[in-house]
């Protein structure tokens, strides 16, 4: 599981790139909600607590954003990050 979560991050890291390039806002709340749905019933299908799945993700969406937003951070002069 840590192996797919690193690789995740990697992942998500270069879409914060992009992001902080193109000036797109870290967050997008109408993805969220919908990645947020589609756990929720994966947990149920699977037998898992929906909260947990709810937490799960609320944990990874605030490590995600955080990225971005430190990539943002990050923007040279060239608008490069």
């Amino acid at each position: 599981m840590l192996h797919i979560l690193a690789e995740r991050f990697r992942c998500t890291h270069a879409i914060g790139q992009l992001k902080a390039r193109y000036r797109m806002e870290a967050r997008d709340p109408e993805r969220e909600a919908v990645q947020l749905s589609r756990l929720r019933l994966l947990a149920v299908q699977s037998g898992l607590d929906p909260e947990f799945a709810r937490k799960f993700h609320a944990l990874v969406v605030r490590e995600v954003i955080a990225n971005h937003e430190a990539v943002r951070g990050k923007l040279g002069p060239d608008n490069e990050p």
